[in-house]
């Protein structure tokens, strides 16, 4: 059944320290996850913190996604706000807010 809902292919960055540094850097973290991706505004608002963006959701199986990681879908980059798992029936589903800053 979630090879017919999860259409989307997307990869996802985290951002790490560099080796021998006080830097860090978005890093890939997974490749290839299949979801689906629900966009909630076609237009970009203002948040609390004053800046714009389009707030979505994405569904898949649950994974090593965190609060701070970027979705990569094509061109469009996403912050990940929100992480939650939860089963429905007989399939265990993770639900992934996200962020698509302007």
């Amino acid at each position: 059944m979630r090879k017919f809902l999860f259409i989307k292919t997307i990869n996802t960055k985290r951002l790490t320290d560099v080796t021998d540094t006080d830097n860090q850097d978005w890093q890939d973290n997974l490749s290839g996850i299949k979801c689906s991706l629900q966009v909630g505004d076609d237009s970009f608002s203002e948040d609390l913190a004053g800046s714009y963006g389009k707030d979505c959701v994405l569904y898949t199986d649950i994974c090593d996604m965190k609060v701070g990681d970027k979705v990569i879908d094509g061109t469009d980059e996403y912050l990940i706000t929100g992480v939650r798992s939860y089963t429905v029936t007989i399939y265990s589903i993770m639900e992934v807010k996200l962020r698509q800053c302007q």
